[in-house]
């Protein structure tokens, strides 16, 4: 036996002539903010007005990026620019900060009570690259010396 399958379920209706009810509701929601204005103002004024309101009605009823409507972008954008945000912390200016080191297995650096770091100019020297692809692994110089004595 067989069905059909639905196909396009993600196209919305059209029922107002070539306009979805999304479409429509943003011309109709621009023509009630323009209708007041028409009977206030002048006809160069009113047209002053009305060209951006129906520029935006336009732009929220037709415009899509990445297949969103324009309003959920714009929704989205003032969620991520009205949140808090986390911020990772970076070395900067080439300083050294000092590691501090504890436990068993580092007893040999507890005597200084802390361990410098390594720049990432000397971790750059250490691995090969080419392409940003790293080759080789640089070796640990916490298990070389560890090793080593």
């Amino acid at each position: 036996m067989r069905f059909q399958v639905p196909q396009f379920v993600d196209i919305e209706d059209r029922i107002i002539g070539p306009l979805t009810l999304k479409m429509f509701g943003y011309y109709a929601v621009a023509g009630m903010l323009l209708f007041p204005l028409y009977v206030l103002l002048d006809l160069s004024a009113f047209i002053t007005v009305a060209l951006p309101v129906l520029g935006f009605a336009a732009l929220f009823a037709h415009v899509k990026i990445h297949g969103q409507s324009l309003v959920r972008v714009v929704w989205y954008a003032v969620i991520y620019y009205t949140s808090p945000h986390i911020y990772l912390w970076q070395r900067g200016g080439g300083q050294e900060f000092p590691l501090l080191v504890r436990g068993e297995e580092f007893a040999e650096w507890q005597e200084n009570g802390a361990l410098a770091a390594p720049s990432l100019d000397v971790i750059a020297e250490q691995l090969n690259t080419h392409g940003n692809v790293s080759v080789d692994d640089a070796p640990d110089p916490m298990l070389e010396d560890a090793v080593g004595t």
